[in-house]
């Protein structure tokens, strides 16, 4: 499996435009071990806002920024049936740039815009199955296998950055969520977290008492590297205040598996957990500690 640093030293990747997936506190996760990942490398990058391009996409205007430019995406989930960011970006610039590569992503649906894609973009798959359903609908794209960015993660770096980035409101937001998370622990100990998701993925499945859905909880923003590495680190600090973690959310389930809790991961509505937990942990969890839940979902 070629690493993303050996395949941007492979093509010669170096001054790009890096574009974070929006989303929760996860994705931050995910986009804070992208931008670990790119220092250490020394790569030459800019970082372009996902919610200014999704305005101007909606509003009709060109994207002429990215024009004849390497465009990142960073990784995540977005690129499948339950949303509609991805699949709009690259609908909207995969024939106006030099080169579009996809960062390691869950690829779900979408079978014409795939089927559309031309020999300037790469995917990188975190899992088998998306490997296979692009594999499937594309001719013209590089299409790589690569575990999930939030396992190249650097804890510890991570852990020991301070917050920043946020405006007032945001600070206020996490101040009080961290008390509440504080209240929590008073009144139910450290030993067992639920952090299940309330969202679409959520599997309809009974929400135990005491539920904190993390990802939502402490995302502060996904748009400046300040933003995500702060929510990260909260995520981070959070799930290291407990012993054992229940959850169907991915990157609470990676963030448990990173700091050596044992964990409950439950499948959510499709089979994005699962494949993650197949390629990526499953046989290299030598304590034994990730126990994956199988459901009808899954």
């Amino acid at each position: 499996m070629q690493s993303v640093i050996e395949y941007f030293a492979a093509h010669n990747i170096n001054d790009f435009v890096f574009i974070p997936n929006p989303g929760n506190a996860g994705d931050s996760l995910i986009n804070a071990a992208t931008f670990q990942v790119f220092d250490v490398a020394g790569l030459n990058y800019e970082v372009h806002s996902s919610r200014k391009l999704r305005k101007a996409i909606r509003a009709g205007k060109s994207l002429d920024a990215l024009k004849g430019r390497i465009v990142v995406l960073g990784g995540g989930g977005a690129f499948t049936s339950n949303y509609t960011y991805s699949s709009t970006l690259i609908q909207a610039i995969h024939r106006e740039v030099k080169q579009l590569v996809l960062l390691p992503c869950t690829v779900e649906g979408h079978e014409t815009l795939l089927q559309s894609l031309g020999s300037n973009v790469t995917i990188f798959c975190r899992e088998n199955m998306s490997l296979a359903h692009v594999q499937k609908q594309c001719n013209g794209p590089e299409i790589l296998l690569h575990h999930d960015m939030a396992f190249s993660l650097n804890v510890a770096l991570l852990l020991a950055q301070p917050d920043s980035g946020l405006g007032l409101r945001k600070r206020l937001r996490l101040y009080f969520r961290k008390r509440a998370m504080d209240a929590l622990r008073q009144k139910c100990g450290t030993a067992e977290l639920n952090a299940f998701r309330l969202d679409v993925e959520a599997c309809g499945r009974e929400i135990p008492p005491n539920n904190k859905d993390l990802s939502k909880l402490f995302s502060m923003g996904t748009q400046t590297r300040e933003e995500n590495f702060t929510a990260a680190k909260n995520l981070l600090l959070q799930v290291n205040m407990f012993d054992h973690i229940k959850t169907n959310r991915l990157h609470v389930g990676i963030a448990s598996y990173l700091l050596g809790k044992r964990v409950e991961f439950h499948a959510n509505s499709y089979f994005k957990n699962r494949a993650v937990y197949e390629l990526s942990i499953e046989g290299r969890d030598p304590g034994g500690l990730v126990n994956f839940v199988v459901n009808s979902n899954s």
